[in-house]
């Protein structure tokens, strides 16, 4: 064999069997790029850089759901686009069941990056199969490592958002766009509207400083896009650390069209904003615990509650993060976490043979569900289970992606609203057999019984031991 033939073999080898140098250059980090899971009514995508997959499940908030697995490879046009590394994922959520479609940001073996769309159809056994695919090479605009990617609400256009530079495609006519924003701005996460408005947070460059924004983008038109508003949120300056994607630099958003209010977070400050559509700022709220990237993922569940990722923050033995559910009615003043994730009754599984603890990357919702991407490249979906019941049953060990079933709240619980959260003990002088734990009853008053937080029933006094009857001797 000649030297030319074995380069040849080698090269071939590495770029088939992932030996390659991966990017990004700052891969211990990898989830400072964005989410690596989208989901909607229909579709859960999680991308798998570490398997070189997407796995999808079909139809996931019904008993009719599908686990199912699109290779990397299978989903390139050519042997020189080969996916190697994706960096984020998006889809619309409110695309419809004929709208099997979702995009991402990619890199080939080359380092050439992508702004790429799928297009899926169901098959008779319930899964999906790729049946079409489009991309834009956006390797000459240098958005390389620097380019978040996102989808309108109905998934009419996908987006690749960077410093400088928005590329788009019209998913209908296929057609593209390049803007050129002129504004030196590092965008870090992004949402879009039904009326085409785009809400980004990252750091502008000004006055040699690298400040947090808000930027929204007017592209109705994408012949004529317009900023519409600039808003400093803090005065705090990131340094040039802000120019890449970092935990240090990055920053989310979460903003749904149905209320009227959206939320963002600094984890570098430890710090959440809840600001009105009119840009008011509705409640700001900074950890008292700090250093713990409070904030690094945020996701809203209804027209009253928001998920906050604290990425650092200790909740043994499940986890080295923590999901806290707060309420817009919170006084700025008292704001306290309404639920935390993970608890007792929702405890973190072996994933990809790895026990507990694990820490917490990201987070996404759909409606009351939410998804959790944990850092041994699998994900979590919690089911919002109806009232009387919670999602705390899920398999002992997962390879990929799983989902929490429902379950009746155990006695002395109860839970009267449609949540993904646990069920919350009866108050004292109230009580939940278990028959039925959607409310607490009263307890029978009466001076002879016991009624404790958390009773299932009445305790008589004559079956308890009186303290100073203990024999100590």
């Amino acid at each position: 064999m000649n030297i030319l033939s074995y380069i040849i073999i080698v090269q071939l080898g590495t770029y088939i069997h992932g030996q390659f140098i991966r990017p990004p250059p700052n891969l211990d980090e990898y989830d400072a790029y964005g989410s690596l899971l989208a989901m909607n009514e229909y579709l859960v995508v999680l991308a798998q850089n570490d398997q070189e997959q997407f796995t999808i499940v079909t139809y996931p908030f019904t008993n009719q759901s599908n686990k199912c697995v699109l290779p990397y490879d299978s989903a390139q046009g050519s042997i020189s686009s080969l996916t190697r590394f994706v960096y984020n994922v998006a889809m619309g959520t409110k695309q419809n069941a004929s709208q099997l479609i979702f995009s991402y940001i990619n890199e080939n073996w080359h380092r050439d990056v992508f702004l790429t769309v799928v297009f899926l159809e169901f098959t008779s056994n319930g899964c999906v199969q790729m049946i079409n695919r489009t991309a834009i090479n956006m390797t000459d605009l240098n958005m390389q490592e620097h380019a978040i990617v996102g989808m309108d609400p109905y998934g009419e256009r996908a987006y690749a958002i960077g410093t400088y530079y928005i590329q788009c495609i019209e998913i209908s006519s296929g057609n593209r766009w390049t803007i050129n924003t002129e504004e030196l701005f590092f965008p870090k996460s992004s949402v879009m509207t039904e009326d085409h408005q785009i809400f980004v947070v990252g750091q502008r460059y000004v006055n040699l400083k690298f400040l947090p924004y808000l930027y929204v983008l007017n592209v109705t038109s994408l012949a004529n896009v317009t900023i519409s508003s600039t808003i400093e949120l803090s005065s705090f300056n990131f340094g040039s650390s802000a120019i890449d994607f970092t935990r240090d630099s990055t920053m989310s958003i979460a903003l749904v069209d149905e209320v009227r209010w959206f939320v963002i977070g600094i984890p570098r400050l430890d710090m959440f904003l809840v600001l009105s559509r009119e840009l008011s700022i509705l409640q700001k709220h900074i950890s008292s615990q700090r250093g713990i990237d409070f904030g690094k993922s945020v996701a809203i569940l209804d027209n009253n509650t928001f998920a906050v990722l604290a990425y650092k923050l200790q909740t043994p033995p499940w986890s080295t993060s923590q999901v806290q559910i707060y309420s817009l009615d919170s006084e700025e003043s008292d704001t306290k976490p309404i639920i935390i994730y993970p608890n007792n009754q929702q405890v973190l599984p072996t994933v990809n043979s790895t026990p507990p603890p694990h820490s917490i990357l990201t987070l996404v919702s759909w409606k009351f569900h939410l998804g959790l991407v944990v850092d041994v490249g699998a994900a979590l979906l919690i089911f919002a289970s109806s009232p009387g019941y919670y999602s705390g049953q899920i398999n002992d060990k997962i390879s990929d992606m799983d989902i929490y079933i429902s379950v009746p709240c155990l006695p002395g619980t109860a839970r009267n609203t449609t949540s993904f959260g646990p069920c919350f003990l009866c108050p004292a002088g109230t009580k939940n057999s278990g028959a039925s734990g959607v409310v607490c009853e009263p307890c029978i008053a009466n001076d002879s019984l016991l009624c404790l937080r958390g009773s299932s029933g009445e305790i008589p006094f004559i079956n308890i031991t009186s303290y100073n009857e203990w024999n100590f001797s």
